[in-house]
């Protein structure tokens, strides 16, 4: 039986779609290439750890504004911070 793909029986499709299980491979080879090159291009872990102390900083800060805005005393903060 011919479906809509150019002529060729539905038999040849599924044969074409499986291609050996090269396909899954190939994808899977990619993905482990893909993989290893987001880790090269990561920052040494010196460079990782300011970024982390960075925005550790960053985050302080913002709590402090967000508790500023609220009018939050010290025991309003604690109470926050321990949820």
């Amino acid at each position: 039986m011919i479906n809509g793909k150019k002529g060729k029986t539905e038999a040849e499709n599924t044969e074409n779609s499986f291609n050996n299980g090269n396909e899954v491979e190939d994808t899977g080879r990619e993905e482990m290439v893909t993989k290893k090159k987001k880790k090269k291009a990561l920052p040494p872990s010196s460079e990782r750890e300011r970024i982390k102390r960075e925005v550790a900083v960053t985050d302080e800060r913002i709590d402090e504004r967000v508790y500023g805005l609220y009018g939050l005393t010290e025991e309003g903060i604690r109470v926050v911070e321990s949820e």
